[in-house]
C-alpha cells in the first residue's frame, strides 16, 4: 500500500500538498512557485545578495574551506551579528562555537572532527547530496562562558558552494 507524501518546498518550507503518485514516492521535497520564481529570476540576471536577501530563509553560502561567501538578511537576523562578523569567517566563528576560538581553529581542534555542522557541510561539497534538518550540536560562547546549543540545518550545493540554511537556532 502506498501512502501519500507531504511535499514541502526546500527552500521556504511551504506545504505543498500531498503527492500519491507511486513514481514520485521517494521525493519529499520540491520548490513552490514563490521559491521558483525568485530562483528563475536569480538566472537572469539578478545580483546574488538581492536574490539571497529576497529569501525569508537564513541561509548563508559556504565555500570549500567552511568560509561563508554571502549571508542573506535573514541571516543576520537570526544570528543577531551583522553581515561583516559573518562573512568571509569560518562557520565556527559565525556560530560562535568555542573551539573555533581554540588555537588550532575551525575544523582542526580534536572535537571537530564530530561536528555536525563542519561534517555536514564537507559531506555536501564532496558528494552534492543535499541534507535536510540535520541537528547539529556545539558548544556556544556567550556572555556567561560557554552553552550547549543544539540547531537544525540544511545543505545543497550549488557549484562549488554549499547553501547552508538555518532551519532551527534556539534564542
Amino acid at each position: 500500500m502506498i501512502e501519500d507524501m507531504r511535499i514541502i518546498c526546500a527552500w521556504c518550507k511551504k506545504d505543498m500538498g500531498l503527492r500519491a503518485d507511486p513514481d514520485d514516492q521517494r521525493t519529499s521535497h520540491g520548490i513552490c512557485q514563490s521559491c521558483r520564481k525568485h530562483l528563475e529570476a536569480s538566472t537572469e540576471g539578478i545580483p546574488l545578495r538581492e536574490f539571497l536577501d529576497s529569501l525569508n530563509v537564513p541561509v548563508t553560502l559556504v565555500d570549500v574551506d567552511h568560509r561563508v561567501v554571502y549571508a542573506n538578511r535573514a541571516a543576520e537576523d537570526v544570528l543577531k551579528k551583522p553581515l561583516a562578523a559573518i562573512e568571509r569567517n569560518v562557520t565556527g566563528r559565525v556560530f560562535e562555537c568555542d573551539d573555533s576560538y581554540r588555537p588550532e581553529g575551525c575544523g582542526r581542534a580534536p572535537a571537530c572532527s564530530a561536528c555536525a555542522l563542519w561534517n555536514a557541510v564537507t559531506r555536501c561539497h564532496q558528494s552534492g547530496q543535499a541534507e535536510e534538518g540535520l541537528v547539529a550540536t556545539l558548544t556556544q560562547r556567550n556572555d556567561d562562558g560557554t552553552s550547549s546549543v543544539a540547531m537544525r540545518i540544511s545543505t545543497a550545493r550549488v557549484d562549488d558552494l554549499v547553501v547552508l540554511r538555518i532551519d532551527e537556532l534556539p534564542g
